[in-house]
């Protein structure tokens, strides 16, 4: 991937650049079920093929990510075969092996840091929609009142927006972006947060960049900025009689109830409980919530658990939801500062949503997280060359 085309011509890596960079951009947009297990497929295919052909690509997993991302698709292979729908749960469990392994993929084909502008490229193209199908409604009705009118979900535009934002903010290799575009970045990411209202999103949004921060030497910003929190409620409760028990209540519900999030834990739980061990296979967790007959269900959508690790107990049991918590601190621990940051995201995020209920991208950064920082394929080639040159002896000491 690293040859070059004629003199001022675009070379074969930015070519393959800029289409991993679309993949990555239809894997965001809402191009429906179908087309992301077509796509997911076809990705899992591209990569066994690179697999196969190169010389060497063990340097993208020789952390311990790489066993646990084994297990993981290992084991949800079992639960497909035992779960409701053996043949639909495979053809979700190679799209997710697709989408995964393209993450990695694309940091070996063309190194950690052209990988990161890549995501980064690839996250332009849906919050740009996400922005002016949100921002369109926003400016006729005069209200942040969106509905369903949104192309993209809400609450995956949000997360989109803000991993953008976080990339400009902690990744080194967009550190070449204008002020101008740096500071774009981060009020289209505040406008679409703000318009699309995903609670769970802005938590998150907080909390990473926290982590970020802290993880950047500044701790001391953090730790004030939680100490004002802190000070500014106590404050409120001391001075103007705020009632710090009902707002409490009053917030906790609000979370809990928003779109029947409530129910649809409880329904998903009511049904991992019944199964622990399997599961139900991936895909399925529509049929199990709806399934599940809880009647405050009845004219909710089920189309998602609104949360992840609910998603993965369904999807293959409670083995299933610990291999997740498993290959997360894995890809924590082997992944840039700046996907770190994004993942912390995500598992904020996935407490009240689920972005990985369907192939797309985040399971590419949860690949590009377990591959870590290798520098690219020749890097890797390289290093695998020098570990099989014998070892020389060295020459012999003059003895005076």
């Amino acid at each position: 991937m690293n040859a070059t085309g004629p003199s001022g011509g675009v070379t074969r890596t930015e070519l393959g650049a800029g289409a991993s960079a679309v993949v990555l951009a239809l894997l965001a947009l809402p191009i429906g079920p179908a087309a992301r297990l077509t796509l997911g497929c076809i990705l899992a295919v591209v990569v066994m093929v690179e697999r196969v052909n190169s010389v060497d690509t063990s340097a993208i997993f020789e952390s311990r990510a790489r066993w646990w991302l084994v297990a993981s698709l290992a084991w949800l292979g079992l639960t497909a075969i035992t779960g409701l729908d053996a043949g639909l749960s495979l053809v979700w469990l190679v799209a997710f092996s697709g989408c995964v392994l393209f993450g990695a993929m694309t940091v070996h084909w063309f190194g950690a840091e052209v990988a990161t502008r890549v995501l980064f490229t690839g996250l332009v193209v849906p919050v740009v929609v996400a922005l002016f199908s949100i921002v369109g409604p926003v400016v006729a009705d005069g209200v942040f009142d969106v509905s369903e009118r949104v192309v993209i979900n809400k609450d995956l535009a949000a997360f989109f927006a803000v991993a953008g934002a976080l990339l400009v903010r902690f990744s080194p290799a967009l550190a070449r972006l204008t002020p101008l575009a740096a500071a774009t970045s981060y009020v289209v990411a505040a406008i679409v947060l703000v318009a699309s209202d995903s609670r769970s999103m802005a938590v998150a949004g907080v909390l990473a960049l926290g982590y970020g921060l802290a993880c950047a030497g500044r701790q001391r910003l953090v730790a004030g900025a939680a100490l004002a929190a802190i000070g500014g409620w106590v404050a409120a409760v001391a001075v103007l009689g705020v009632d710090a028990g009902g707002v409490f209540d009053l917030i906790s519900s609000d979370v809990a109830e928003g779109g029947g999030r409530n129910h649809l834990w409880a329904a998903a739980w009511t049904a991992l409980v019944d199964r622990p061990l399997l599961g139900f296979g991936l895909g399925t967790h529509v049929d199990v919530l709806l399934g599940a007959r809880l009647e405050s269900l009845f004219g909710i959508s089920t189309i998602t658990t609104h949360n992840s690790l609910l998603f993965a107990g369904l999807s293959g049991g409670f083995p299933a939801l610990a291999l997740l918590v498993g290959t997360t601190v894995a890809a924590m621990r082997r992944a840039p500062e700046s996907l770190r940051v994004i993942l912390v995201a995500v598992v904020v995020f996935g407490l009240g949503d689920a972005p990985m209920e369907t192939p797309g991208i985040v399971l590419a950064i949860f690949g590009m997280a377990a591959a870590g920082v290798v520098s690219s394929r020749a890097a890797s080639g390289e290093s695998a060359t020098a570990r099989n040159q014998p070892v020389s002896a060295p020459p012999p000491r003059r003895v005076r």
